[in-house]
């Protein structure tokens, strides 16, 4: 994503002791510039993610998919973890979400915790390939089929 591109941020707070408070938001499908912010606390106090592995997982449409650390699909900054949507995570209908931290880097660790799991809505965009340009000649051009 370039620097001058447009984006909009979702913030959602994951406690890790309580379930999925947050308010609804709705993306479009296909968009780009969605980014999600993710703040996980304990008990109300802030958890600092630095050195574990996380996993951001994904499911819509019987379909799963992933942001890990690893790939730098997640950049942790304490207990504030960013995600660029990317557009094959969400599709149209109801996107459950998850954030899975285990105890370590290493894909040895012995321990995984998992979020309360948060969603969010996709809705379908209006424009589609059976879209046509809306251009000043269209009626004219209408009201002569018409009349032939």
């Amino acid at each position: 994503m370039s620097a001058s591109a447009l984006t909009r941020s979702f913030s959602v707070e994951l406690d890790l002791t309580l379930p999925d408070l947050n308010e609804p938001f709705e993306v479009t499908d296909g968009e780009t510039g969605n980014i999600l912010e993710l703040n996980v606390k304990k008990n109300d106090t802030p958890v600092d993610l630095t050195g574990f592995r996380l996993m951001l997982v994904f499911s819509h449409s019987n379909v799963t998919y992933f942001l890990t650390t690893e790939d730098g699909g997640l950049v942790v900054d304490e207990s504030k973890v960013t995600a660029v949507l990317n557009p094959d995570s969400f599709s149209p209908g109801l996107v459950e979400c998850e954030l899975q931290i285990y105890s370590d880097a290493s894909a040895s660790c012995d321990t995984l915790v998992t979020s309360a799991r948060f969603n969010f809505a996709c809705r379908p965009s209006l424009l589609s390939e059976d879209s046509a340009p809306s251009i000043p000649q269209i009626p004219f051009l209408t009201s002569l089929i018409a009349d032939a």
